[in-house]
């Protein structure tokens, strides 16, 4: 990770409103049909971590998501898996590819390379290195996506559409459903139910992030981990962990079509 310098929260200027993505046509939907497997996996630099390790957490796409763990980890047992690691600020910060079979110092995941000039948790301001501290006492992860179907020697990099949200007042405030109207979800509801009911949003503009660290509800914090259009299908899907004690949960949403809800596709416990 680079985090050079001190450990500071960016300053910027007002950010515009929360970003609403325009709906999927009917071309991405039917060609989401044929479309290829993905991998969601985490890429962390931390000081438990010898080196940057990739720990995969959901395999899938086109609305169905599992987190077996024995599954998600065959691909990369298998062959190098091709990542595009995704930033603090929902830009890519730069590529992780994986070596086959090779498990790091943490045998939950799996190490290779990794290119890039910052850290998931790391900015450039005023031309001094820092990092994001939320990003970095969170663990300093960012979500990353592979192709695990591109079989190339040298896999192709993927596009990765994100979105933004909002927290505040103990709710999470999105698009999610690409309608073109906002909708709040108690963040309470994001520790163990399987389907979370949306209400409209109405209230004032709401600063947009693509990640959220750190919002405590009684003993727990909730990291709102990104949301995008992960597997090209034309749908957004939103990762959000729990930390709980010593225990921490992944799990992945998506908004059934034509409706403010959300429904847990997937969640690992680690």
């Amino acid at each position: 990770m680079a985090a050079a310098g001190c450990w500071s929260r960016p300053v910027s200027p007002p950010p515009p409103p929360l970003a609403v993505l325009p709906a999927p046509d009917a071309a991405v939907s039917d060609a989401a049909a044929a479309a290829p497997r993905y991998l969601i996996g985490e890429n962390c630099l931390n000081k438990q971590l010898t080196q940057t390790h990739l720990f995969p957490r959901f395999l899938g796409g086109r609305g169905s998501w599992h987190g077996d763990a024995e599954e998600v980890r065959v691909p990369l047992r298998e062959a190098p898996q091709h990542f595009n690691v995704v930033g603090f600020d929902g830009t890519v910060r730069g590529e992780m590819i994986t070596t086959a079979n090779a498990v790091g110092s943490d045998p939950r995941g799996f190490i290779g390379t990794y290119t890039g000039s910052l850290g998931v948790c790391g900015f450039i301001q005023d031309g001094v290195r820092g990092a994001m501290y939320d990003c970095v006492i969170a663990g300093a992860c960012g979500l990353a996506v592979a192709d695990v179907d591109d079989t190339h020697p040298r896999p192709r990099p993927i596009d990765i559409t994100v979105a933004t949200t909002c927290v505040a007042n103990d709710m999470l405030i999105a698009d999610l459903d690409r309608d073109g109207k906002l909708a709040a979800f108690p963040l309470a509801a994001f520790r163990d139910e399987t389907e979370i009911e949306g209400v409209p949003y109405s209230g004032p503009d709401c600063p947009p992030r693509y990640t959220w660290y750190g919002t405590q509800l009684g003993p727990d914090f909730i990291d709102v981990l990104g949301a995008g259009d992960f597997d090209h299908d034309g749908s957004l899907e939103l990762v959000i962990a729990i930390r709980s004690g010593a225990s921490r949960s992944v799990a992945i949403y998506a908004p059934p079509k034509g409706s403010k809800r959300l429904d847990r596709l997937a969640v690992v416990t680690q």
